[in-house]
């Protein structure tokens, strides 16, 4: 017959390696529940009170910047980046006189899914303004910035789900 000191020394390894192992299923679990799912930071996402635009789909070689959302007095910030060239977007809730897309001069009118838009440039920097009818947003782009990448960039912006 077995001693039963014996059989307890067996069983508390195995018990040990079950504890690990369910902890480590329980850690997953909670990572991949609380992790963020959309582009931007899940903290700066739930700051905004209006509905933030991003690009969807995302125009080939454009990446978010990481670490880049920011929300500051009522307006969110990202860059979306291409190699050297960085797009600054910046999103507030629409204003109670938004500008007039029209009366900007040297700029060209074109439609977005978003909304009415406008490109030009502004201190050398090609710039889309778009107003949707919720949320004014601009891009700014990098001095080497093609207006067609920012034209792009401008036509995929879509409403993220809240």
């Amino acid at each position: 017959m077995e001693n039963p000191n014996k059989r307890h020394r067996r069983i508390w390894p195995l018990l040990c390696l079950l504890l690990v192992l369910a902890l480590a299923l329980f850690g997953t679990w909670l990572y991949i529940k609380n992790k963020d799912k959309g582009p931007l930071p899940k903290s700066v996402e739930q700051s905004v009170s209006f509905p933030i635009y991003y690009p969807s789909p995302v125009p080939a070689g454009y990446i978010y910047k990481k670490g880049s959302a920011s929300f500051q007095k009522g307006i969110l910030f990202y860059t979306l980046s291409s190699g050297s060239q960085d797009s600054l977007v910046s999103e507030q809730a629409i204003p109670q006189n938004p500008p007039d897309l029209n009366s900007l001069t040297g700029f060209k009118k074109f439609q977005t899914i978003a909304g009415d838009a406008v490109i030009g440039t502004n201190l050398g920097k090609p710039v889309v303004i778009i107003l949707s009818n919720t949320t004014l947003i601009s891009i700014t782009g990098s001095q080497n910035t093609p207006k067609d990448a920012l034209t792009r960039l401008a036509a995929s912006m879509s409403s993220l789900p809240q």
